[in-house]
């Protein structure tokens, strides 16, 4: 698998009168994001290349005798051709993004079942939702747009299957990356993130330049920042909300440290 992904252009069908891209749901276009769906099953031969990916609850899926069970962030590439089953785990709600592609590359003609649990849940999350946006826009360069984000999350996946065996503690250390980026308003301190993942503050800080190139502590100021200016620049919410929002709960802190991190406050970054 590695490097199969590189330099592909995948064709995203479109809905077309004659040609529905699933006849039972003739107008449903493609990516899409079906959210909270009660006690679901999946019977079916694919007709197109499926890339599926679970954004929450669990589910199970069989295929030539190989059964997986999933659970939010597993990602599924599924082929022209096979057949297979799925159903929710105890009719419990699931959530999942989906794209099919009109055209399969000869590289991909794989039989068995293709899939990696991601561990880059936010970026990958974010990118299906900018993918979905982009296609429902329907604007001159939508498509571009859509195929470009699909693309990205071909390339994560792909780089989450080369991945060799991870240790326990890296993925508490990655989940916690996974963590503060979903709920920077959390209590960030490193006696809280040592806490969590049962590391003394040296081991954490390691593994935290191994993983991200900077100590926790700068990690969740940079973070935090950053979401700042994007929420200054897309947003008409108070400053004191923003800070709010953060974590912060001394706004002239949140103001200095912005202007320490980004040389202006936020008040003349935004205008």
């Amino acid at each position: 698998m590695h490097n199969s992904f590189q330099s592909l252009k995948f064709q995203t069908p479109v809905f077309e009168k004659d040609r529905p891209v699933f006849p039972d749901s003739p107008m449903r276009t493609t990516p899409y994001i079906l959210r909270n769906i009660q006690n679901w099953k999946w019977e079916v031969e694919i007709q197109a290349l499926t890339l599926q990916y679970l954004m929450g609850g669990h589910t199970v899926y069989e295929i030539e005798g190989e059964k997986v069970e999933a659970a939010k962030g597993a990602c599924f590439l599924f082929m022209p051709g096979q057949k297979l089953a799925g159903c929710s785990v105890d009719g419990k709600p699931v959530t999942m993004f989906a794209a099919h592609f009109a055209k399969v590359p000869q590289l991909l003609s794989i039989g068995k079942l293709i899939y990696a649990p991601i561990r880059e849940v936010t970026l990958f999350e974010e990118t299906a939702e900018y993918a979905v946006k982009c296609r429902q826009e329907n604007r001159a360069n939508s498509d571009a747009y859509t195929e470009t984000a699909l693309l990205q999350l071909f390339y994560l996946l792909e780089s989450n299957l080369s991945t060799g065996p991870v240790s326990a503690v890296q993925l508490k250390v990655e989940e916690l990356v996974e963590q503060i980026k979903r709920e920077p308003n959390r209590d960030w301190r490193i006696e809280v993130m040592c806490e969590q993942t049962a590391l003394s503050r040296s081991q954490l800080t390691r593994w935290f330049n191994r993983l991200t190139g900077i100590p926790p502590n700068r990690y969740v100021i940079e973070h935090r920042i950053a979401r700042a200016i994007q929420m200054l620049g897309m947003t008409d919410l108070p400053v004191a909300e923003i800070a709010e929002s953060l974590g912060y709960r001394d706004v002239p802190f949140f103001i200095r440290q912005f202007r320490q991190e980004t040389g202006m406050p936020p008040g003349s970054l935004r205008k």
